[in-house]
């Protein structure tokens, strides 16, 4: 199971609609007819999709000028420098 995780995380963030998250539901659907599940399927849910499109980040540190600073729109990103 700990393997089926880190293969899944690998694939990225999985946001609705997104790539990662239609892999993850082949993936998961594929695992549980291995295991000899029957009548295994995808029923639609219908979602939202957030494409970001623009964003921006101001800091102003004490005492400071504000300043753009270089970013990403989500949590998940990976740190730069």
């Amino acid at each position: 199971m700990r393997g089926w995780i880190e293969e899944i995380v690998a694939q990225g963030l999985r946001r609705p609609a997104h790539p990662a998250d239609t892999w993850t539901q082949g993936f998961v659907t594929d695992a549980f007819r291995a295991l000899g599940l029957e009548d295994v399927h995808a029923e639609p849910v219908p979602v939202s999709r957030w494409e970001p499109t623009r964003w921006s980040l101001t800091a102003t540190p004490a005492g400071g000028s504000p300043r753009g600073v270089a970013c990403y729109p989500l949590p998940h990103s990976a740190p730069t420098a």
